[in-house]
């Protein structure tokens, strides 16, 4: 894209400096527009790669956030799927069976949570409803 940009203004630059012959029958306009013209042609692209390669980073920052903001909604869901077995697990004394014990394990593993953060997340339910 920016090769197609800098033909056409190199382009525009050779018709400027032809009409400029035809109206004066003076070189100096012809050339001018051909020394001052690709100079502002090519500011121009400079300006515009400039300007992508800016959009570029700010784009890649935002699909960083978003990935990081995904994994951080995976994350919250999967602790609210444990509180919840967790909820059903407790026994009247705040207890847990050994065999919901064994299916919360198995909950956690699948769901990804560290034993220190379900531990965390049960000592936090327990105390709620005590």
């Amino acid at each position: 894209m920016e090769i197609s940009m800098l033909i056409v203004y190199l382009v525009s630059c050779l018709i400027i400096g032809v009409i400029g012959y035809i109206w004066d029958r003076d070189f100096s306009f012809f050339f001018i527009s051909f020394v001052f013209t690709p100079l502002c042609g090519l500011w121009l692209l400079f300006i515009e790669i400039k300007g992508r390669k800016e959009m570029k980073k700010q784009l890649e920052e935002k699909k960083r956030i978003e990935q990081e903001n995904e994994s951080w909604r995976k994350r919250w869901k999967a602790e609210e799927e444990y509180k919840e077995a967790l909820k059903t697990s407790f026994e009247e004394d705040y207890e847990i069976s050994s065999k919901d014990r064994f299916l919360l394990n198995k909950l956690r593993v699948s769901l990804d949570i560290s034993e220190e953060r379900a531990t965390e997340i049960e000592i936090s339910e327990r105390n709620k409803y005590k």
